[in-house]
């Protein structure tokens, strides 16, 4: 599977069938496993992104920034319906 950039991380979904990552562009990327066809890209971060991870079921994926937020993504065959962030503050 070749990427358009260097990844910082990314996700195999648990059918096999997508996943996610992101790269130095801070954009989380939903590809199809393969194929390489992009079907979506978000661009809410506003910094790197160093972490993704599905939950169990698929049905959303977190991923979380170098900017303190971990944005939460729920998915309807591979597309993002909905995105909640949450911030995080170092005490």
């Amino acid at each position: 599977m070749a990427l358009a950039s260097p990844a910082l991380c990314a996700a195999l979904h648990p059918d096999e069938k997508t996943y996610v990552w992101s790269g130095p562009d801070n954009a989380v990327r939903v590809v199809t496993a393969g194929s390489n066809v992009e079907l979506d890209v978000y661009r809410a971060h506003f910094g790197p992104v160093h972490c993704i991870q599905y939950a169990p079921d698929g049905e959303i994926y977190a991923s979380g920034s170098e900017d303190g937020t971990v944005r939460a993504h729920w998915g309807l065959d591979g597309m993002v319906v909905r995105c909640v962030c949450v911030c995080v503050f170092a005490v």
